[in-house]
């Protein structure tokens, strides 16, 4: 008589050069595709930097920008806007033009920066005019936001590798 409390299920298992067969393969996939994942790096920043401006009217730092002129107040306010977060949204046109570039720094050892900044001369200007206002460009990610980014990264590439 059988006692099934000490049977194993008997699992078909790939042999250890069939597994680092396939580390390598995917391995050499994500450096093909690793500009795919900085991109990434660089969308997740952007929005996490938007929402906290937008929503909160903070800078990287944690302090909230400098309040509207009253001139810049009253127009807004005739133009049914909200004036009570300074979230440097009023026709969307500057975030909008706000992109994210990559620039590989390395092309040995795939070192790569993602760069978030403004197009177009109108924007430019606003964007110059706001970081010298502020002390600090508007889309500086904060430490947290670059961490968040980076663990992001880390499990995207982990899923990539192992499945």
């Amino acid at each position: 008589m059988r006692n099934n409390r000490y049977e194993k299920e008997i699992i078909d298992l790939m042999s250890i050069d069939q597994y680092i067969a396939q580390l390598v393969e995917r391995s050499n996939a994500l450096e093909s595709n690793f500009q795919r994942h900085v991109a990434g790096v660089g969308n997740d920043l952007l929005q996490m930097v938007q929402d906290r401006v937008q929503s909160r009217g903070v800078g990287a730092d944690g302090v909230a920008f400098k309040d509207y002129t009253e001139e810049y107040k009253k127009r807004k306010k005739k133009q049914g806007r909200l004036t009570a977060v300074v979230d440097y949204t009023n026709t969307s046109r500057m975030w909008s033009n706000i992109q994210q570039r990559i620039t590989q720094v390395s092309v040995t050892g795939n070192k790569y920066v993602t760069v978030i900044g403004v197009s177009g001369k109108e924007n430019k200007g606003k964007f110059q005019g706001l970081t010298k206002r502020d002390g600090q460009k508007p889309t500086t990610p904060s430490k947290e936001e670059i961490q968040i980014a980076k663990d992001n990264l880390k499990q995207n590439i982990m899923l990539e590798l192992f499945g």
